[in-house]
């Protein structure tokens, strides 16, 4: 259901870019050529042509001009502004689309994530592993805002904005695993700053 609202969408922004297109080209091309009488098929210097006309004639041809330029511009902003509508809804519904997916492999991520935090951090009790993976999820939860909304505002396709964030932490959910499973003191501080008290100790020594 989803796929096929997708492709409607399709159709009607087809359908305004058609639009658009043949209005260009039968009422502004078309109101230009009828003024001018015949279209040129040889170079025409503007400036020599509006240079041949007398005041009255040339007045005209300024007005009609800005007449058309108000036209296109006008018809051109109503076209943007309902195809960024659409566009805003298409958005909306891929993303959907994805979302329904991508949840599920988000559930395999965050498990990878969180699961060897409670072998990789030794102190704190079951605390500390608790406040570790809560903060990683809050880091999932604001990637995929992030991306969802650079995704609805167009900067990137919505496949690519709903499945960044996994793309992110999978990686991470592996090297996690990795380190538990080769029992790493990754969070463990005084295997970090054991080097340090050594060197200090030696000189004080």
């Amino acid at each position: 259901q989803i796929d096929r609202e997708i492709d409607t969408f399709t159709v009607k922004l087809d359908r305004k870019y058609k639009g658009l297109m043949d209005q260009s080209r039968s009422y502004f091309f078309y109101r230009t050529i009828t003024y001018v009488g015949k279209p040129h098929k040889d170079y025409v210097n503007t400036r020599e042509f509006y240079g041949k006309l007398d005041v009255a004639a040339f007045n005209k041809s300024v007005d009609n001009s800005l007449n058309i330029a108000r036209s296109s511009s006008a018809f051109i902003d109503s076209v943007i502004d309902s195809t960024k509508m659409e566009k805003l809804s298409q958005a909306q519904y891929q993303i959907g689309f994805h979302e329904k997916i991508n949840v599920s492999f988000a559930c395999l991520v965050l498990f990878f994530v969180g699961a060897p935090l409670g072998a990789i951090i030794r102190k704190g009790g079951m605390g500390m592993p608790v406040v570790m993976a809560v903060m990683f999820f809050l880091a999932f939860f604001i990637f995929t805002e992030t991306f969802k909304t650079l995704a609805v505002e167009g900067v990137m396709e919505a496949w690519l904005g709903m499945w960044m964030p996994l793309f992110i932490f999978l990686p991470i959910g592996f090297f996690l695993t990795y380190k538990a499973a080769k029992d790493s003191a990754l969070f463990d501080m005084d295997a970090y700053l054991a080097p340090f008290k050594k060197l200090f100790g030696k000189k004080n020594k």
